[in-house]
């Protein structure tokens, strides 16, 4: 693996500050990052490693709020869905990472912009949306390190109800990250490069994760959806030009 480049640094601190500031995002700028600096499978690993880092300081305060029932239906897709999505990635010639890093973007777009959503209407109450939503979140981390997009297309309403099901997709990024991890390792292995790699980009990361916590709230143009969704079909872009 080849030295790491310094902007790579500050793409993985801005992640971070995204996805305490936020809850979510931290995928949807650090894999891009990743498959640049790193490629190939390697760049995956890290990115799910250091995504399992960050979802883990933020499982703490979302627990008392986990709707455990939506959980388990969730988590009842999410581990067996890693699997094949690390095949996938195995059967893909290694250049076209990129374009399936991109699609996943694509699809965070989408569910920013809120279209998701309105399509899953009534049917994100059921459990057989639940389980197709799970598994789908295991296979994009296994296969692309992005479980955000699946779990943020779970509706959530203003008041408690919503804070329910944020919490929700908190604790099944916790999952997907390992889950996503453990099937990169049986299908890949893991090179002791990635290790290395993820221990030196992870003094950037908590920087980032403890700005995010005290000043991202304070900035929420950043999170406003029409800013997120333009950023997302830009980075999808460049990854495939």
């Amino acid at each position: 693996m080849a030295e790491l480049p310094t902007w790579l640094w500050a793409a993985v601190a801005l992640a971070a500050f995204l996805q305490a500031g936020g809850g979510a995002g931290f995928g949807l700028l650090a894999v891009p990052a990743l498959v640049v600096a790193v490629g190939g499978a390697a760049a995956i690993q890290i990115a799910l490693l250091l995504g399992l880092i960050v979802a883990l300081a933020l499982l703490p305060a979302a627990l008392p709020h986990v709707d455990r029932g939506m959980l388990r239906q969730l988590l009842a897709g999410i581990v067996p869905g890693a699997l094949p999505g690390a095949a996938l990635l195995a059967l893909m010639p290694g250049s076209a990472l990129p374009a399936l890093v991109a699609f996943g973007l694509l699809a965070a777009a989408v569910v920013s912009s809120g279209l998701a959503a309105r399509v899953a209407g009534a049917k994100a109450g059921s459990m057989r949306f639940r389980l197709v939503l799970g598994a789908t979140t295991g296979a994009m981390a296994g296969a692309c390190a992005l479980p955000d997009p699946p779990l943020a297309a779970l509706p959530a309403g203003p008041g408690a109800a919503g804070a329910r099901v944020g919490a929700t997709r908190r604790a099944g990024l916790a999952a997907a990250f390992p889950a996503g991890f453990l099937a990169q390792a049986a299908v890949h292995g893991v090179a002791p490069e990635v290790w290395l790699a993820t221990a030196a980009l992870t003094p950037a990361m908590g920087l980032g994760a403890m700005a995010g916590f005290a000043y991202g709230p304070r900035v929420p143009a950043i999170y406003d959806p029409r800013n997120v969704t333009a950023a997302l079909l830009l980075g999808a872009v460049a990854l495939v030009l």
